[in-house]
């Protein structure tokens, strides 16, 4: 494969040139997610993007290079929204951490998702992931964004969930139970009209209803954990309310 070599710009020309580019990247997130892969063309992105078509080429080598800024250009944002959210979970992970402390690390990477799905830069994101996760474009931008955080995000999310359940962090229960706490906002961003984020009243309401939900499925797995390690046959969730 043959690289482009690109030219040293004048000076002030990064600047410009980081400006354009990026300008390329939200352009194009906004139309992709809209339509799709396929029904969008280079020239169509460059005149919204208020660009000439060969900056496209210059800075992307083409369509799927675009494709694949784009999708690193989100995987990035959300990486860097979590980021520190993540490394205070993984700590606790690694620590002898209390269930309040592990209760609260969990929350705390939930809510910058939620901001990330509602706000108005989710409003773009969030259609552009889910146009690729069903098909409607090459599928690379799932993977990329699977890679550079995804892939963390999940591992911390069941190690969590393992700790204050009991339960081996692979355990298939222990995987649905993060896929079920997880999906509880999703339901509310399915039933808003396409690329319309929600008013800041319905995002806080969202954001405070989750957390509240989150935090009570928590407590119980860990509540329940304690139980169960004081009498086997507490194994069963219906074994306190069968000795009354």
């Amino acid at each position: 494969m043959t690289s482009t070599i690109r030219r040293r710009p004048a000076a002030g020309g990064y600047a410009r040139g980081n400006e354009t580019r990026e300008r390329i990247i939200t352009t194009a997130l906004r139309l992709f997610a809209e339509r799709g892969f396929d029904a969008v063309s280079t020239r169509e992105i460059a005149a919204a993007a208020g660009a000439n078509p060969p900056a496209l080429q210059y800075y992307f080598d083409g369509k799927d290079g675009l494709y694949r800024a784009c999708a690193e250009y989100v995987a990035e944002g959300i990486r860097d929204l979590v980021e520190p959210m993540l490394r205070r979970a993984e700590q606790l992970l690694g620590d002898d951490a209390p269930t309040t402390a592990l209760v609260e690390a969990y929350c705390a990477l939930i809510e910058p998702l939620i901001d990330i799905v509602f706000d108005e830069q989710g409003a773009h994101w969030s259609p552009f992931l889910a146009a690729d996760k069903e098909g409607c474009s090459s599928g690379a931008a799932f993977m990329i964004l699977r890679e550079k955080v995804v892939d963390r995000l999940d591992n911390v999310f069941v190690g969590l969930i393992g700790r204050l359940s009991g339960e081996p962090a692979d355990a298939s229960e222990i995987q649905l139970r993060a896929m079920a706490i997880n999906g509880q906002f999703l339901m509310f961003y399915s039933k808003r009209p396409p690329f319309e984020p929600l008013t800041p009243a319905h995002t806080r309401a969202v954001k405070s209803m989750v957390l509240e939900q989150t935090r009570i499925l928590l407590n119980h797995l860990a509540a329940h954990r304690t139980i169960r390690s004081r009498s086997p046959d507490s194994a069963d969730p219906l074994f306190l309310k069968s000795r009354d």
